[in-house]
């Protein structure tokens, strides 16, 4: 593998975030995360494929390839850690010097990799987003469409006792017999292993239960709780009416089984008058779509997190639906139907129906019975169920961002390493939804700035300006010379050219010699000497 050599300031400790090579709301967190904590600490990603590998390092919110390696087979699940990547991952180790590897996944890897990992003398953590170590099922949804906790007999009653249990073709390729056979020996070794973990972290107290009842080794270790971050700057939860403003339900995520597709064909089966219109985003090769769109369904094919907002929009619909028949970790489909300001009806298993208990925002059942589903459904169209009183709900939550998630895993990642002056301090893990903007001002200046840079690149202006203006009011004349000209950016950029022009002069006066404020001052004189703008003048550079 030929890899760049990183640049490493050797004042910081570095992290390694083990990751898989494909999509989803895994591989989006991970991405978030490793962009956030690279204001404190040099972060890499290492990405495994089916056959390659690929290195990442994060800097300044931007992931940059550095190496990439073609493994000469395959990977296969119930195979044992082969010579080429042992060594190959040895030689990453000797590369970049990690102080902590944080597993994220362990799909197209090992957790064979943790004592290499200890060998050497690196923290390990450890989080759970699935079950794939219990059983490469990942959600533990068996042969008979149940969800069956890692117990291979938990519901052998419910059909043929000799079928095996569905996995992801696109990952677990030539398997072995699963069923009280493999994956039996997969959960042990698996075991066996995280026991070398310094740490273990869950988004739900349901996830941690599901974990430590198939690995009782675990029980004496540490286990955080944090729930996932995300920056919403493009949706909008108070737009809603207090009544439903149509007929329109809408289905959207990684759907498939269990998601709660059957449950969902079924609903369209007991809506026979039609009394609603179920919208499907998702995935359109899943063969179930054709059979819904013949009952009534519309779909919508595969959308992206930005284009989310958009097609709500257009959609306007008065429910989501979320009947997943697995005890979902976290479920980001919840979190963006409740920032786009969507009541839910949800399954009442796992994170799902933790979170629609503790914040409000929808309604749960058990994902079993569809005709219970409608009939709730009707109620709520009715006006029968407290619709009101879960727009209300959602109206007061406060999402976690992204800086906010980072700051809880930074505490963590400084509980096991001693914290230097270089590193920033971080929050306590914690299962609180916190407010959209960092409030402790004690943070280091640099982070909000980097922060504030962040979503300068990605035009979010708004939260550039709010970030920034906190920054001056609470620094006062110790305010850094880049807040002058990203804070000027950022209202230029929104029209706002009075202040744009207040805040560079001010600039100019305090630092005369920086050269990104003198060249936002050159700038913006120029803009306003070539658009005639009617705001007072800048002083002439």
């Amino acid at each position: 593998m030929n890899v760049k050599k990183p640049f490493i300031q050797h004042k910081n400790k570095t992290i390694l975030y083990i990751l898989h090579d494909g999509g989803g709301g895994t591989v989006h967190t991970t991405n978030d995360l490793a962009a956030e904590v690279s204001a404190y600490y040099h972060c890499f990603i290492l990405k495994f494929g089916l056959a390659h590998c690929n290195l990442f390092q994060v800097e300044s919110q931007t992931s940059k390839l550095i190496g990439s390696y073609q493994f000469t087979s395959e990977w296969r699940v119930h195979h044992d850690l082969d010579h080429e990547r042992t060594q190959f991952v040895s030689a990453i180790i000797k590369s970049i010097h990690p102080d902590i590897v944080h597993t994220r996944t362990f799909i197209c890897s090992s957790t064979a990799l943790l004592p290499i990992f200890k060998k050497n003398d690196i923290c390990v953590i450890n989080s759970f987003h699935d079950f794939h170590l219990i059983c490469p099922n990942i959600q533990l949804v068996d042969y008979a469409g149940s969800f069956c906790g890692g117990d291979c007999n938990r519901n052998e009653a419910a059909g043929d006792p000799h079928q095996d249990c569905p996995v992801s073709k696109k990952w677990f390729k030539d398997m072995p017999p699963l069923r009280n056979q493999f994956q039996k020996i997969y959960a042990g070794r698996n075991q066996d292993h995280l026991r070398l973990s310094d740490a273990f972290i869950v988004t739900s107290l349901s996830t941690q239960a599901v974990i430590m009842a198939n690995f009782p080794d675990l029980t004496n270790h540490a286990f955080h709780i944090i729930e996932h971050g995300r920056d919403f700057t493009t949706f909008n939860r108070h737009r809603r009416r207090s009544t439903p403003p149509s007929t329109n339900i809408v289905f959207f995520g990684a759907l498939n089984k269990p998601k709660g597709l059957d449950l969902v064909d079924a609903l369209l089966d007991a809506d026979l008058d039609q009394h609603f219109t179920i919208h499907i985003l998702g995935n359109p090769n899943t063969p179930y779509f054709d059979a819904m769109r013949a009952k009534g369904a519309v779909l919508h094919g595969s959308y992206t997190r930005e284009k989310l907002p958009l097609l709500i929009d257009y959609i306007n619909p008065f429910l989501a639906l979320i009947p997943s028949i697995w005890p979902e970790t976290f479920c980001h489909t919840l979190t963006e139907s409740w920032a786009l300001g969507i009541p839910v009806l949800g399954s009442d298993l796992g994170a799902v129906g933790e979170r629609i208990r503790k914040h409000g925002g929808g309604w749960v059942l058990p994902p079993t019975d569809a005709y219970v589903w409608h009939e709730k459904i009707l109620s709520i169209l009715d006006g029968k169920a407290d619709y009101q009183a879960q727009l209300e709900a959602i109206s007061r939550m406060e999402f976690k961002t992204s800086a906010q998630m980072a700051q809880e895993y930074v505490h963590i990642y400084n509980t096991l390493l001693p914290c230097t002056d270089e590193t920033a301090t971080g929050a306590p893990s914690t299962i609180t939804e916190s407010p959209a903007v960092p409030s402790n001002i004690n943070e280091p200046r640099n982070f909000f700035l980097e922060k504030a840079k962040y979503h300068i690149n990605r035009k979010h202006w708004e939260i550039a300006e709010e970030i920034l203006e906190k920054l001056f009011h609470e620094t006062g004349h110790a305010t850094p010379a880049d807040a002058y000209w990203l804070l000027s950016i950022a209202y230029r950029r929104q029209n706002k050219i009075e202040k744009a022009v207040d805040i560079i002069s001010k600039g100019m006066i305090e630092f005369p010699a920086h050269p990104s404020v003198i060249k936002e001052h050159k700038f913006l004189f120029d803009y306003l000497r070539n658009n005639a703008c009617p705001a007072r003048n800048v002083r002439s550079p």
